[in-house]
This record gives structure tokens, C-alpha cells and sequence, in this order.
């Protein structure tokens, strides 16, 4: 089982540069796209094998992204944890 971690950030550079980061936890991610809202904000989405979640986190933090936001699900149990990076 997967969990996810979703981007969201004004600037597109920021959400590739985050998930650059995190390439060796990833499993496939989705294509970036813009706010499905209607909004100013991009977002993409990473798939991460469950066990690897802490490290990936991990590693978001020590990257330095000043206003992108992530949401990570953990697996089937959709407890989702939101921090600013």
C-alpha cells in the first residue's frame, strides 16, 4: 500500500524542486497542475511505498520552500498530516 504526499505552492519551480528532493522515496507522481479551484496555487502529487513516509517528510524539511504546503496520507487510513515547508 501507497500514501501520498500532495503539493501545493503559488509557484511551480518550488513544487519541482520539492519532489526533486524526494525522488529517491517516490514511487510515480502525478503531472503538476494548476488548482482544479480555480485558484493561483499549483499543486502535484507523489506516491511514496509505505515504510518510506517518515524519511520522505524528513527530507521536505531539511528543503528550504518558503510558502509550499504539503498533505501527506498515509496509506488506507486517510489520516492526513498538513505542514508548511
Amino acid at each position: 500500500m501507497t500514501s501520498r504526499i500532495i503539493f501545493y505552492g503559488k509557484q511551480i519551480g518550488k513544487i519541482v524542486d520539492a519532489l526533486e528532493h524526494i525522488a529517491d522515496y517516490v514511487e510515480t507522481w502525478d503531472t503538476i497542475t494548476q488548482d482544479p479551484f480555480g485558484g493561483v496555487e499549483f499543486c502535484g502529487c507523489a506516491e511514496i511505498p509505505e515504510g518510506r513516509e517518515r524519511e520522505a517528510t524528513r527530507a521536505l524539511r531539511k528543503e528550504e520552500s518558503n510558502g509550499l504546503t504539503y498533505l501527506v496520507e498515509f496509506g488506507s487510513m486517510k489520516r492526513p498530516s498538513h505542514a508548511y515547508i
